[in-house]
């Protein structure tokens, strides 16, 4: 039953991803359309540079759709383990593309304040720039929604770059209002502090990818839950050797189990068996091994430790 739950979850996990990622890139295609229409018609630079950017938001989006493809793909004889690494590997190229963005956003706005370029809109490329803020607004919202879900870091990586599309879209209407009050320089210094929000928040995605990579222990709240729900059965004397990682959005858990020597090799694997559903409960699509060892029956129920 419990594997059949863990299937149905990760079933419907995987799901999420491939509908997310769908919409990711239906949305970009919708703003390239719109965005271009209203650039013919206006002739606004803003609106250039912004179609430009969701054409890279659309090619970027297209790779994280084949990525995820190969990293939901099951183990097979030479991937034990499954591929899902490959969602790290994009999630740390995303981050890095992400990061030479700003920097060249930053360059870019600091040339705009030496040569103080006017501003150029029409009413056309406002109305553009608020629908395509509420559309990927949106977007963000499903995106987010999916991450609470699944904890794709491919998804978090995804989100921010339609997160900067509603900061660039919001400071662009900023720029301009401040524009009418005779703030020439606006539109370049709100570039800056937007490159600057993008550096700050793209190193926790990069630096997580990393972690995962290299087989980082689960967090401390999780371990603590772990520890508690295999020290709860009352036939269990002790645990040891806990090992944790994340694969993808599923857990890896593996630990020793201390049970009485007194019994058969068949009571002591019930036990084990029941454990592991009720670590099912809390963790559904975790990949749990365990290994038992025999202890004196008189043994006190130790206290929870690494080797």
């Amino acid at each position: 039953m419990f594997i059949q739950k863990k299937i149905q979850f990760k079933h419907k996990n995987d799901q999420l991803l491939k509908y997310v990622m769908q919409a990711a890139i239906s949305v970009a295609c919708l703003l390239i359309i719109l965005k271009i229409t209203i650039w013919v018609f206006s002739g606004s630079i803003s609106i250039l540079a912004s179609s430009i950017d969701s054409i890279l938001d659309l090619l970027a989006s297209i790779i994280n759709f084949f990525v995820l493809k190969i990293a939901l793909k099951p183990a097979d004889s030479d991937h034990h383990f499954g591929h899902s690494k490959a969602e790290q590997l994009a999630a740390l190229a995303q981050a890095s593309f992400i990061g030479g963005s700003a920097v060249y956003l930053i360059f870019f706005s600091i040339d705009r304040l030496q040569t103080n370029h006017i501003l150029e809109y029409s009413n056309l490329a406002i109305y553009a720039i608020i629908i395509s803020t509420i559309i990927t607004f949106f977007l963000v919202l499903f995106q987010r929604y999916v991450y609470q879900k699944t904890q794709s870091n491919l998804v978090k990586t995804d989100e921010m770059h339609y997160k900067m599309d509603i900061l660039i879209n919001l400071g662009v209407l900023l720029a301009l209002v401040l524009n009418e009050y005779g703030w020439k320089q606006a539109d370049p210094m709100i570039s800056i502090m937007i490159a600057a929000w993008m550096l700050f928040n793209v190193k926790s995605i990069a630096w997580r990818a990393i972690e995962l990579l290299m087989d980082k222990a689960l967090p401390e709240q999780q371990l603590a839950s772990i520890k508690s729900i295999i020290l709860k059965d009352t036939e269990v004397y002790g645990m040891h050797t806990l090992r944790t990682r994340q694969v993808g959005i599923d857990p890896v858990i593996q630990y020793h189990l201390e049970l009485s020597s007194n019994l058969l090799l068949s009571e002591a694997y019930t036990i084990g068996s029941r454990v592991k559903k009720n670590l099912l409960q809390s963790f559904p699509t975790a990949d749990i091994t365990f290994h038992m060892e025999p202890v004196p029956s008189k043994k006190i129920k130790t206290s929870y430790h690494l080797n």
